[in-house]
């Protein structure tokens, strides 16, 4: 049998298998030499050299990120709304409360600091979400499982 981990080649010798309920013998007694698998290869379940476990963690993080992008941009707007609410209405009186003010010009520029922070982390966090999404569906893709003849008899091909 011949497999892929890690990006490492591994030949193990298989003696049978067991398909569909029915014992297939896979050793047969020859002289022959094994047949050697070419290097020139390409080796599956990779992707750009790198394999599911690496874009799925990579794919988490990415979703966090859009995360506290959506989170920090709705906060940014409601800060931002709310402030702007507060000095209209202090604005409307002849005499205005001076707190109110510094209350609601800190709501507006924090919210608007949130909100320009928020906005490129959303997109970028959702652009390398679509990214790893990808290459982890191309990595599932190349990952199968084949019954296959050699000079020596069959053999299974796990490629993973």
């Amino acid at each position: 049998m011949y497999f892929v981990k890690d990006g490492k080649r591994h030949i193990v010798e298989s003696i049978a298998i067991n398909k569909g309920g029915r014992y297939i013998e896979l050793k047969v007694e020859s002289h022959q030499p094994i047949e050697v698998i070419p290097e020139a290869e390409p080796v599956t379940g990779l992707y750009k050299g790198h394999d599911y476990n690496y874009y799925n963690e990579k794919y988490m993080k990415a979703n966090g990120q859009k995360r506290f992008g959506v989170i920090f941009t709705l906060l940014g707007t409601g800060l931002a709304v709310g402030g702007v609410v507060i000095l209209a209405n202090e604005a409307n009186k002849y005499v205005y409360n001076e707190s109110n003010v510094v209350v609601g010009a800190l709501m507006y520029v924090n919210g608007i600091i949130l909100f320009n922070i928020g906005v490129p982390l959303w997109i970028s966090g959702g652009i390398k979400r679509t990214n790893n999404q990808r290459a982890m569906e191309a990595t599932k893709r190349s990952m199968n499982l084949s019954l296959g003849t050699t000079n020596n008899g069959a053999g299974l091909i796990v490629r993973f």
